[in-house]
């Protein structure tokens, strides 16, 4: 029996959770079409440094982490969202139907899940990662992708990911 209460304890928590996060995402939204009529770019990692700092803050180390991913998540949907009222236009033109990317992100922890998940919402394959440390804190990540160009979610999660590099290539 009182498992049965405690799992019911859990789904009034997460109902409330859901409400909150469909509120966040209006919110979220809001503040997209604010950026696009000012010009302002989409990602903004110093906004979202201080987000998950503030997330953190008096946290278990445990929680913490967990806390951290959590919100890392949030905002790559939320960016991802974003992305796709207002993507980058790509050409790509291969003969496998899928392209390559090369860029260079800021290597910090988990920095190749942070801005390579946009990916995991799209309609694509990743064949293939590489990934190297160059010198500066800075990572090197190759990807071999298929997905379509055309598709909103596939292109935003590429300028996700453009926008988070300081060089970004499709090969």
């Amino acid at each position: 029996m009182e498992l049965e209460t405690l799992r019911h304890e859990v789904d009034i928590i997460d109902d409330k959770i859901l409400e909150l996060l469909i509120e966040r995402n209006a919110k979220a939204a809001e503040i997209a079409r604010c950026k696009a009529k000012d010009k302002v770019p989409v990602f903004d990692p110093s906004r979202e440094d201080m987000i998950l700092e503030r997330m953190s803050e008096n946290l278990t180390p445990k929680d913490k982490n967990s806390i951290k991913l959590l919100f890392e998540i949030v905002m790559d949907l939320n960016r991802l969202h974003e992305y796709e009222k207002r993507p980058k236009q790509f050409e790509a033109h291969t003969d496998l139907g899928g392209l390559s990317v090369r860029a260079v992100i800021k290597d910090t922890p988990r920095a190749i899940c942070r801005y390579i998940s946009p990916l995991a919402a799209a309609d694509v394959s990743i064949s293939d990662i590489r990934s190297q440390a160059l010198p500066g804190g800075k990572l090197m990540v190759e990807l071999e992708l298929e997905g379509d160009l055309k598709d909103k979610s596939f292109a935003a999660a590429i300028s996700v990911l453009a926008d988070a590099s300081s060089s970004f290539q499709l090969l």
